[in-house]
């Protein structure tokens, strides 16, 4: 049995659930597809942690820095290069109005450039559970990206590896898969997956408990 539990997930050309040794199912390889999304500058928060490690596009996000950085250059060029054109015909109107439009491309590709740079650069992710329900946030900056999930439609829950002492955290939901935070050891993920499986164990259990109907007294007999 593996260091994952008797669940693990093992990446390959014929790819499929290793359940203690033997292929129980094969993986669902499309993206799943929230039952709720919203965005918000602000967390009321609640609800059960679940520590996860958010995936970090560095790389992504100084790719696109060095994108806006360009672009500004270029844009900057422009406009400390513009003269008061002497416009005679409507030749010189057209050109003039081209190039007002160029520095004006520029500048809202540098925004929003600039925008996703922020946004990759401190990106972060968060989880809990809430009642009956998966909460995943993707903080973009000060944006907020709430996706969630009914956890009694998560099925096959599972640690998956990744790498050599490396897994995540995979479901699958609808007719896809999702997959928590990015890699960690395969304790912490174990340690999650117990955690979501405890609160998706938990919902049989609540509508007996609180739909339960109160004892009826014991009729005494007639004389």
């Amino acid at each position: 049995m593996s260091a994952l539990g008797p669940v693990l997930f093992r990446p390959g050309a014929d790819c499929g659930i290793f359940v203690d040794g033997m292929i129980a199912d094969r993986p669902l390889r499309r993206l799943s597809r929230a039952d709720h999304v919203r965005t918000s500058f602000a967390d009321a928060g609640g609800g059960l942690a679940l520590p996860i490690a958010s995936r970090r596009p560095w790389v992504a996000g100084l790719a696109v820095g060095l994108a806006f950085l360009v672009v500004t250059s270029i844009a900057w060029q422009q406009i400390s290069s513009w003269r008061s054109p002497r416009i005679a015909t409507w030749l010189d109107r057209v050109i003039v109005l081209l190039k007002g439009l160029w520095v004006f491309g520029l500048a809202a590709a540098a925004i929003i450039l600039l925008v996703l740079a922020i946004a990759m650069l401190f990106y972060r992710e968060s989880a809990r559970l809430a009642e009956n329900r998966l909460i995943h946030v993707a903080h973009l900056g000060p944006l907020r990206v709430f996706m969630e999930y009914d956890l009694a439609r998560v099925r096959n829950l599972r640690a998956v590896e990744t790498g050599k002492q490396l897994a995540r955290v995979r479901f699958d939901y609808g007719d896809g898969h999702h997959e928590l935070g990015n890699d960690m050891t395969p304790a912490e993920a174990e340690a999650r997956v117990k955690m979501i499986q405890t609160a998706i164990d938990g919902l049989g259990r609540r509508p007996s408990q609180s739909g339960a109907a109160a004892p009826r007294p014991t009729p005494r007999p007639s004389r």
